[in-house]
């Protein structure tokens, strides 16, 4: 930890949430001292048994009509101006009558793919060889990214991408197996 730090920016950081950084750490609340280890992520072991559901993002969008604007289309869709100004790009509140805007980004389980078995590291990265690439979108880092790939960690996107900080650019294409 370093100076100026607290929960929220070391969460927003690593893109988890307070809860989670307070549950990992047993922090009963937010008071962190200067200098002390964090935990940022809560690691599951390879080889324990799993179900393993295939899940995927979806964007839920909605056709501008006449009288909209951001805050109405937040205010129905009960989601932040700013969520939708950084899932549609936009760098003003300016839409247009008759354009489709994401207002929501939904979690698709489909359970049918899910299969409970024992996996070693190698054995979850080859099963995903379908999946080999992925493209960086807005908000991601390194860490968001290889929490959807079981097995595969920051450290294998970062070599297998020649990456050397932690900068991700939207848009970038990441292998996503050696």
């Amino acid at each position: 930890m370093q100076q100026g730090d607290n929960l929220s920016t070391i969460a927003k950081k690593y893109n988890v949430s307070i809860d989670d950084l307070k549950q990992w750490n047993d922090l009963s609340d937010n008071t962190i001292q200067l200098e002390s280890k964090l935990k940022i992520a809560d690691i599951i072991n390879d080889t324990k048994e799993e179900s393993a559901p295939k899940t995927e993002i979806k964007n839920v969008e909605y056709v501008v009509q006449r009288g909209d604007n951001l805050s109405s289309i937040a205010k129905k869709n009960n989601v932040a101006v700013s969520d939708l100004k950084t899932w549609n790009d936009l760098s003003d509140d300016t839409i247009q009558l008759g354009d489709k805007i994401i207002v929501a980004k939904k979690l698709v389980v489909d359970t049918n793919q899910a299969v409970a078995e024992k996996h070693s590291k190698k054995e979850k990265v080859s099963k995903n060889q379908n999946e080999d690439h992925y493209y960086v979108q807005k908000g991601d880092s390194l860490f968001s990214i290889a929490k959807k790939y079981p097995g595969v960690t920051i450290s294998d996107i970062k070599k297998w991408n020649g990456i050397r900080g932690n900068e991700l650019k939207p848009g970038m294409k990441l292998k996503i197996n050696g």
